[in-house]
């Protein structure tokens, strides 16, 4: 392999990692919208997305010079998840006062 077609073969993996983020990123900015209007989103579909990107950040954290990055990444993608989870308990608390009568 010519040093040329490592660093395609460097970019092209570059390429496929950021695209990769912004399909995850882009899903779980979905789905939190998708809670906000109180739609119901299956507990399976918002844990794949969230391993989906745990496995990422650690794609990215294997990279030369990227640990940090995929350190921030994860911290992002946990970030989000506890996001998601406070949206579900504030949901669910609305719904239970709503039968209970209960205003706040």
């Amino acid at each position: 392999m010519t040093q040329n077609e490592g660093q395609e073969g460097g970019y092209n993996i570059l390429i496929e990692i950021k695209d990769e983020i912004l399909e995850v990123l882009n899903q779980l900015r979905q789905t939190v919208e998708r809670l906000q209007r109180g739609e119901i989103v299956g507990d399976q579909e918002v844990k794949a997305l969230l391993l989906r990107g745990e496995n990422l950040a650690q794609r990215i954290g294997e990279l030369p010079g990227m640990d940090q990055a995929g350190k921030d990444f994860l911290d992002h993608i946990n970030k989000i998840g506890q996001a998601i989870k406070d949206l579900r308990n504030f949901d669910a608390l609305k719904k239970e006062n709503l039968v209970t009568g209960v205003k706040f």
